[in-house]
């Protein structure tokens, strides 16, 4: 009886630790990290910070791109509409996305998004 009740709980810790919540936030890269950080402890959210690539809208605005890894598209292609981000490529579940920088903090919580990466500039090393 014991043995049976200790491979219960085993079994039952293992099922809980694989499983993800539905509701899971988006994993962000650790540039994307860094920037979020940057990000909420900068006054002027409007502004790009250093190393990230932006374009600049005609209204003065700004729109970061990110390279997302999306699970529903449908529920992340209508939320993505909802806050103005202009979505690019589709390589199955590998998108690219222009997001407006004030919705920064909404992007990052929309549903159906595994994975976000700001695109980045790269330099020579050599």
């Amino acid at each position: 009886m014991r043995y049976l009740i200790t491979c219960f709980l085993v079994l039952y810790c293992f099922l809980v630790a694989v499983s993800q919540p539905e509701n899971q936030k988006p994993k962000l890269s650790l540039s994307t990290q860094k920037y979020l950080k940057e990000f909420r402890e900068s006054s002027l959210k409007n502004q790009p910070n250093e190393g990230v690539i932006y374009k600049k809208q005609t209204d003065g605005s700004s729109l970061l791109s990110v390279l997302i890894k999306v699970n529903n598209p449908s529920i992340v292609e209508e939320n993505l509409k909802l806050i103005g981000a202009k979505i690019g490529t589709k390589a199955g579940n590998i998108w690219t996305v222009q997001v407006p920088i004030k919705l920064v903090e909404v992007f990052i919580e929309i549903k159906g998004i595994d994975y976000i990466q700001l695109d980045e500039p790269i330099f020579p090393n050599m």
